[in-house]
């Protein structure tokens, strides 16, 4: 897996769904770009003895231990900030405003695992899966149920509280319902963080990253695991996805960039 704050970052930029419209009554033209994030840091914790962060998944639900696992995500984004340009204003000094329409964080399944059969076949994962924002910083080779951080420093909450002590309470949700067989296909789960990626752009929130959690994962010995940035498979490593709308007047002279940061 990365390591937090070492690894350099490469940034996808799709360029693709060029101009959408113009509107030739006001002189504006739109176009839409596409980028992707890879992650900066995950693991996953289950349980306070041992760390997780050399695996090459991530693990959501509960084992069959009775042991619940969550997920911790981490995307640098500030060459996402240099790379966007909001707007890109030196390739289109035009610009009137640039918005973000939208951020996905994108995980891909690798396995279903059941407690209850030998037969992979026969295994599916059936759960809402809640996305937290992180209030407190963490680091991957150490982080634990109970310990976040070198130091000592831990969670104030075991397994990470999101009450607002570690974590707040879900910002985004998903339904899952995926068998083994399609697992094997590639099935990914995507969560709409938008309000997010908004916040860690404008400074009202740090970004720590994220954890996710299963809803009812206590109550089932069903687990699921996704990709990790340790995986062979590049492609399903975790992503976070912008995607930024930019307004053009081709009129001169009536240039006033904006963005919804």
């Amino acid at each position: 897996m990365a390591v937090l704050g070492i690894s350099p970052f490469v940034f996808i930029l799709l360029w693709n769904l060029l101009t959408h419209f113009v509107d030739t009554g006001q002189g504006l033209e739109v176009i839409e770009r596409e980028y992707e994030i890879p992650v900066s840091a995950d693991t996953f914790i289950h349980g306070p003895a041992t760390n997780q962060g050399m695996y090459d998944y991530l693990e959501i639900g509960q084992r069959a231990d009775r042991i619940e696992s969550r997920t911790l995500v981490t995307f640098e984004i500030s060459q996402f900030m240099l790379d966007s340009q909001w707007g890109r204003n030196e390739q289109y000094p035009n610009i009137n405003q640039s918005t973000i329409l939208q951020s996905s964080l994108r995980l891909s399944c690798s396995n279903i695992e059941n407690a209850a059969s030998t037969d992979p076949f026969n295994r599916n994962f059936q759960d809402t899966l809640h996305v937290g924002r992180l209030l407190v910083p963490w680091e991957e080779a150490v982080a634990t149920s109970v310990v976040r951080a070198s130091g000592g420093r831990s969670w104030e909450v075991e397994n990470v509280g999101m009450d607002g002590s570690d974590a707040t309470p879900s910002v985004a949700s998903a339904f899952v319902d995926i068998t083994y067989a399609a697992c094997q296909e590639g099935t990914s789960v995507s969560f709409d963080i938008t309000d997010t990626l908004l916040s860690w752009i404008n400074g009202t929130s740090p970004n720590y990253g994220l954890v996710i959690w299963a809803e009812d994962a206590m109550l089932s010995r069903r687990w699921i695991k996704f990709a990790s940035s340790g995986s062979h498979d590049v492609a399903n490593h975790p992503v976070l996805t912008v995607s930024i709308q930019d307004t053009l007047i081709s009129t001169p002279g009536e240039s006033s960039f904006q963005s919804n940061v």
